[in-house]
């Protein structure tokens, strides 16, 4: 009954050492071999009346060999303890390689090409060679989001336009004022100014223009004077070409509005 039981014992310790084996051997790592006659990875194998011993203990097979369950077990352990690699999926292991194929730089090359070729494209003036070539690279530009507007920088301007305001004060004196426009790190303060003036200047900003003017007196009044009126004045010169002469031809003015200031608002 006794070697019954050890011969049973046995042979689930074999099934979980080939078990083990063929883990080791599907995760690349070479399982550890037993010559001919030798002792087996737990212990078995080998000549039939061999016996081993582990801490006093010995079991035999059906045939008469005695195996130490410590030895075994502990074998096991080990071949248990065994570090699988982690899965690499095959499109990670072809990336590489594409890669270095002649073929793959092929392809590389052609499609930094296209989207060099396409950026300028996008950016050249419009003509027809721009359409005809447009309707190849700009569906690449949208799907990429490569696309870009240069639409804020227009062509020169040929007319230098600026709005003055007189404001009179009710001791029969007056100020002048102009949109502020200095040079050096107070342009980024002053450019919103320069903004608004271009919104205010062109007949189509006339409903801003009585906001202007409340809004100068105010300031008048903030500097303890009185004002009475205040009267918008366009000035505009044309812009001439870059080169020897002057910038700008003959001056022009224009009133755009006058608005009696009644009290502070």
């Amino acid at each position: 009954m006794k070697t019954r039981k050890k011969a049973a014992t046995q042979a689930v310790l074999g099934t979980e050492a080939i078990a083990a084996e063929g883990t080791a051997v599907a995760d690349g790592i070479e399982p550890p071999t037993t010559p001919v006659g030798s002792t087996g990875p737990l212990g078995f194998g080998g000549a039939p009346d061999k016996q081993q011993t582990s801490g006093g203990a010995t079991c035999s097979s059906g045939s008469g060999s005695k195996v130490g369950f410590g030895h075994a077990l502990l074998r096991l352990a080990r071949l248990g303890r065994v570090v699988h690699r982690p899965k690499v999926s095959r499109a990670a292991i072809m990336r590489p390689r594409i890669a270095k194929s002649v073929a793959g730089q092929v392809l590389i090359n052609i499609g930094l090409i296209f989207t060099v070729v396409a950026i300028i494209v996008g950016n050249m003036p419009d003509s027809g060679l721009t359409a005809a070539l447009g309707k190849w690279t700009q569906p690449m530009l949208n799907v990429t989001g490569l696309q870009q507007d240069w639409g804020v920088f227009s062509p020169p301007p040929t007319t230098s336009a600026y709005v003055d305001a007189r404001i009179d004060y009710s001791d029969g004196t007056f100020s002048v004022y102009s949109i502020p426009s200095r040079r050096g790190l107070a342009e980024y303060s002053d450019y919103r100014w320069q903004k608004y003036e271009e919104s205010i200047g062109p007949d189509d900003g006339e409903a801003q223009w009585a906001t202007y003017a409340q809004y100068l007196a105010n300031r008048a009044r903030a500097d303890g004077r009185d004002p009475v009126r205040a009267t918008l004045i366009r000035r505009w010169s044309d812009t001439l070409p870059p080169g020897a002469g002057p910038e700008h031809g003959p001056w022009h003015e224009d009133v755009m509005g006058v608005f009696p200031m009644g009290g502070q608002q």
